[in-house]
Parts: C-alpha cells; sequence; structure tokens
C-alpha cells in the first residue's frame, strides 16, 4: 500500500514520467497542454470568422477521439473602448467559440469559458497590426486529470 501510494506521488510531482505503450517501449511524456492558433476576431466583432471553422472543426474531431481531454476558452480584445464595453464583448466572443463547439455535439461539461476584456495582451496595443492579434479567443486542450497524458498526435494541423 504504501509502496502505491509512494509511486503514485511520484508520477505527479514529476513533470515528465515514463508510460509503456503496449509494445514494451516507453515513451516519455511531458506533462503540459498545447495551446492551438488563436481564434481572430475583426475590429468589434463577435462573430467567428470563416476562415477558423476548419480549425474548430479540428479542435473538435480531437476533444471527439479523446474523451479525457476538455477545452478551455478565453476570449480578449484589443484596448478600444471602456473596460465593461471590452468584457462583454470579449465574454461574447468566447461564448461564440463554446457554441460553435456544442453545435457540433461537444458536451458543456468538457468545455470552460473564460474572458478577460483588453487584459492580457499578446502584442503593442498602440499599432493596428498589435491591436489586431489582440482580438482573440484562445482555445487550448486540457486533461481531465494530472494523470492522463495528452496524446502525441490529436490529428491538428498548424
Amino acid at each position: 500500500m504504501k509502496v502505491r501510494l509512494l509511486m503514485l506521488l511520484v508520477v505527479l510531482l514529476l513533470p515528465t514520467f515514463a508510460l509503456a505503450d503496449g509494445l514494451g517501449k516507453k515513451q516519455s511524456v511531458v506533462k503540459k497542454d498545447p495551446v492551438f492558433k488563436d481564434i481572430k476576431f475583426s475590429y468589434k466583432g463577435a462573430t467567428v470568422r470563416p476562415e477558423y471553422y476548419s480549425t474548430l472543426d479540428q479542435i473538435y474531431s480531437a476533444l471527439k477521439q479523446n474523451p479525457h481531454l476538455r477545452v478551455s476558452i478565453q476570449g480578449y480584445t484589443d484596448n478600444e473602448g471602456s473596460n465593461a464595453e471590452n468584457m462583454k464583448l470579449s465574454k461574447i466572443r468566447a461564448m461564440n467559440v463554446e457554441e460553435y463547439l456544442i453545435q457540433h455535439g461537444l458536451p458543456t461539461h468538457r468545455v470552460e469559458i473564460g474572458w478577460h476584456g483588453n487584459n492580457m495582451p499578446v502584442a503593442s496595443r498602440s499599432t493596428e497590426v498589435g491591436s489586431a492579434q489582440n482580438r482573440r479567443v484562445t482555445v487550448t486542450l486540457i486533461r481531465r486529470d494530472a494523470i492522463t497524458e495528452l496524446p502525441k498526435d490529436l490529428g491538428l494541423t498548424e
């Protein structure tokens, strides 16, 4: 019993560990969640643009094939407008991405959603190019528990 508990603690506390792949070989698994390309939005826009449908379809497919994963959807804006307006817009953007995945069949219990307004910019707010990069929703696949590793190939393209 003590040995099992100790082994479990080692697995949970180490950032990498070895797992058997069923063929006797071992592979190193890094406990890290991949972040996928951001879904970009037009100025003051909240509608998911058709150019991102294939990205979201790939994410849905990866989630469907890997029931131990869930998705985190986080909305952001540029710094135009008031804080209240930006919080509302980032929420609507995140909810629209969530709705896209749910309409395709993803259960709501596998979705985490958040919004941050103009906080946490990824680019300069002083240029139009930077502002455009900040108008985004970030989609991240996450494990349901600390022990499950992410599959190496989720079928997502860059």
